[in-house]
């Protein structure tokens, strides 16, 4: 599949660093659940997997079960941003896959990673492909935030 796919491509790029997944399920395809079975698989290449929930005709925490205790699902997106928040450290590749717009969490995620490292009075530059998304492209399939070493001492 093309999550699969993309995860692969980051994978090649990064090695052995962490690669923080976050799915929003928005074609009508994916809500309805039509390749809901492939996508444990297709995200298994991730070390860790958040998907947003809500609107979907599924079940996203059982039919993710295989993955184990590195997925997370969250029906509140403020929820899903915090969790990811959390968990994110040094080093970290987020991988953003959608459609859409994913209700602005390209611009949450950075306001929320780069607050701890505001109150230590350094701006983290954190890059994240493709946004502004290139309009000539299909919207935000990929974006990466990586968090710097420094941002940690």
């Amino acid at each position: 599949t093309a999550i699969a796919t993309t995860i692969a491509g980051l994978r090649s790029k990064v090695g052995g660093d962490r690669i923080l997944a976050v799915l929003e399920p928005r074609s009508n395809t994916m809500k309805l659940g039509v390749m809901k079975d492939q996508l444990p698989g297709s995200l298994a290449g991730a070390d860790g997997v958040y998907c947003y929930t809500q609107g979907l005709g599924w079940d996203a925490r059982t039919t993710l079960s295989p993955l184990g205790t590195k997925v997370r699902c969250e029906e509140d997106l403020e929820a899903l941003v915090s969790a990811l928040s959390a968990e994110a450290r040094t080093g970290d590749h987020v991988l953003v896959m959608s459609n859409g717009g994913f209700g602005g969490i390209h611009a949450k995620l950075l306001e929320r990673l780069a607050q701890p490292l505001q109150i230590a009075g350094r701006r983290a530059p954190i890059r994240l492909a493709g946004h502004p998304p290139d309009p000539s492209v299909r919207p935000a399939m990929t974006a990466e935030a990586a968090i710097p070493a420094w941002a940690s001492q």
